[in-house]
């Protein structure tokens, strides 16, 4: 009925039909040409699966084929190889070659020795039936095992099975020390004889008695050492335990290990009596105070001082030399630091952008964790001492530039250490006395226009004869009088070592008398460079700097005219002249240089590591980015300085010390381990 007739108006709406219904035509192609393009994909699909169907059934016929070809060569291959290897047996028989190592999975080493669980299994140690300390021992020791002359301490040698155990064990050790207490000594070395498993090593067993908690004991131990390995399988008294630790661990060579063994007695609320000891009674989770564990356990946080930016982080005197901690199954093992590892130690803070440490609760940690150290019958260690600082310094008209300079360097060393508010005293020498420079808290002993270092030192000598408890520094502006670049980095090197905390945090009884960058027993007992910090309790010991320069003078002459007859004293020896060097023997003004190690009980420590420096003037280390390390003396091979004219031989040198001091060297000290007793067989 829309259409009219006319023709006009059918051709317009003629039109307006097919405009409006374009979109169904479009709509209705579209879909037809999707569904063929769906059509042809599928058909496509289907020809290439057929196709990869037909290369994979090619490619496997062809894998079939090669894998003939291959089982008939590994044919011939192996018959190539059965020959080669009846040719090689054939060889090995005619050489008699030994039998090839096997692998020992259970020690982790390659060797033909039995392991350390057979031999435990041999002796019938307790290490093995009751607690499998194998397990542990086996990774521990294994790099041990075969070092030339490993030195291994046991506290606790009873039934002899445990010292079995460790001559057998180590290939060459050069001393297996067992401690035994309440027991014959020489009736256990025979029970260790009767076991009859390491022979070849008997010779290297010694077998000691004593209680491991008194002071003694452990210095009589400590006078075999330096140990590689010390074992405690003693009495397990947790102060026992403790006690023994802080006296043995500078005994411990630098990489060595200490290990306690039965830790279980901190856990026991109620314990039997063992070895003649009663337990109090501790339990899991006791105070320090009185548990082994718990105090242990306070460790892992000193070896993370850096992390907490605490250089100063101690619990136990020497556990700075601490650098890991491992629990084990009734075990607990520590490994002191290797001189490596002391050396590329950074104290530097390595505090995140993020964390932030509180010292104030570090303070707190610390000064309470030192607390419960009093019952382990052991020096808790302290708030800083009081340390007074001594300063030699030389100045005159033509070197004052120089000479301030070097006052401005050594004070920025003190600035920066825990001794910026010790009082230090200071004596000028020269016909100049300039402005010191800031060093409050000071005060000036003297100014004189001649001089020597014994008008410092002979104040620091009055200084601990009023106060006996202290430590005291000594420095003098090395250098001021001949510049030179060698003289520069030794009056460096020796600076940071006096200043570090390594040196003037030394606890009580830290076994050290005094501590410098290094000592030297050649050409005679000395700091070379003569900067040291010392215990003034071992100051009072010596005789007063100048009347120790008069006697050394005195004995000089007298030693010479006695022996004007001795070839060796004639000015025709080939080696008189080293001693007619007054900076060799310690005479005129090198007596002071001498001084301070000069009492025949002293027990001096340094503190660059290993081989770094060996003390010579001109050899001093360049580099400053050592890390200082206190361990007592020696540490390093002598041998080599040794002066060739018998005055500076063992011989002579009891006979100094019998003049000045009217005695000789204590058996425990490093005198008997750096000279050649063979000077003694000589006639006077």
């Amino acid at each position: 009925p829309l259409l009219s007739k006319r023709k006009g108006e059918d051709r317009i709406v003629k039109r307006y039909i097919f405009a409006f219904s374009m979109p169904c035509i479009s709509i209705r192609g579209t879909k037809a040409i999707l569904k063929g393009v769906v059509v042809v994909v599928l058909i496509l699909l289907v020809l290439v699966q057929v196709l990869n169907q037909r290369t994979v059934a090619r490619s496997f016929e062809s894998f079939l084929e090669k894998s003939k070809e291959y089982n008939d060569s590994e044919g011939e291959l192996k018959r190539l190889v059965e020959e080669l290897r009846h040719e090689n047996k054939a060889l090995k028989m005619s050489q008699s070659s030994p039998a090839k190592p096997i692998k020992n999975k259970k020690d982790n080493v390659t060797t033909d020795q039995p392991s350390i669980a057979e031999i435990m299994q041999r002796t019938g140690t307790d290490k093995y039936s009751t607690h499998h300390y194998d397990r542990s021992y086996s990774r521990w020791l294994a790099p041990f095992r075969s070092k030339k002359d490993v030195k291994f301490l046991e506290i606790g040698a009873d039934s002899g099975k445990s010292m079995a155990l460790w001559v057998d064990y180590f290939d060459t050790p050069e001393l297996v020390l067992g401690l035994a207490y309440g027991k014959d000594a020489a009736g256990v070395d025979n029970k260790v004889d009767s076991q009859g498993f390491a022979r070849q090593n008997q010779d290297k067993l010694k077998i000691m008695w004593g209680d491991q908690s008194k002071e003694e004991t452990m210095d009589a131990l400590c006078g075999n050492g330096p140990f590689d390995i010390i074992v405690d399988d003693g009495s397990h008294v947790p102060s026992h335990v403790i006690f023994s630790m802080v006296h043995l661990l500078p005994c411990l060579v630098p990489g060595g290990l200490y290990i306690i063994e039965d830790v279980e007695t901190s856990y026991w609320d109620k314990g039997p009596s063992l070895f003649g000891y009663d337990f109090p009674g501790v339990g899991i989770g006791a105070s320090p105070r009185y548990s082994a564990i718990e105090k242990l356990k306070q460790l892992i946080d000193v070896i993370n001082r850096n992390e907490i930016c605490r250089d100063d982080l101690s619990v136990l005197p020497g556990d700075e030399n601490i650098c890991e901690v491992s629990f084990s199954s009734n075990l607990i093992k520590f490994q002191k630091c290797t001189d490596q590892e002391m050396a590329v130690r950074k104290y530097s803070c390595l505090q995140w952008k993020t964390g932030v440490v509180h010292q104030d609760k570090v303070d707190e940690w610390m000064r309470n964790a030192r607390e419960t150290n009093s019952d382990f019958n052991i020096y808790a260690p302290e708030e800083p001492r009081n340390v007074s600082i001594f300063y030699n310094i030389f100045i005159t008209q033509n070197n004052s530039q120089q000479a301030l300079h070097i006052v401005e360097e050594q004070l920025d060393f003190r600035r920066t250490s825990t001794l910026a508010n010790s009082t230090l005293y200071y004596t000028h020498i020269g016909n100049l006395t300039p402005k010191m420079p800031d060093c409050r808290p000071c005060k000036r002993l003297g100014a004189y226009k001649e001089g020597a270092e014994n008008l410092t030192l002979q104040a620091l000598y009055h200084h601990c004869l009023a106060h006996p408890s202290e430590l005291v520094v000594y420095i003098h502006n090395k250098g001021s009088y001949t510049r030179t670049d060698s003289n520069d980095r030794l009056r460096r090197t020796l600076t940071k070592a006096v200043f570090s905390s390594q040196c003037v945090m030394m606890p009580h009884g830290s076994g050290c008398d005094t501590c410098s960058a290094r000592f030297t027993p050649f050409p005679l007992a000395a700091s070379p460079g003569n900067m040291f910090v010392a215990e003034c309790s071992y100051v009072n010991t010596l005789m007063a700097p100048n009347d120790f320069g008069k006697s050394k003078e005195k004995l000089m002459r007298e030693v010479m005219a006695r022996n004007e007859n001795d070839t060796a004293f004639q000015e025709t020896h080939r080696w008189y002249w080293q001693v007619q060097r007054p900076s060799w023997v310690g005479t005129k003004r090198f007596a002071m240089e001498q001084w301070v190690q000069s009492h025949p009980s002293v027990q001096p420590c340094d503190v660059i590591p290993g081989n770094l420096w060996g003390g010579h003037y001109k050899g001093a280390p360049s580099d400053l980015s050592w890390i200082p390390n206190r361990q007592p003396v020696p540490r390093i091979d002598f041998s080599d300085s040794i002066p060739a004219h018998p005055w500076f031989h063992l011989k002579w040198r009891l006979h100094e010390w019998r003049y000045h001091y009217g005695s000789e060297p204590p058996s425990n000290n490093w005198v008997w381990k750096v000279y050649d007793k063979s000077s003694l067989e000589q006639s006077n």
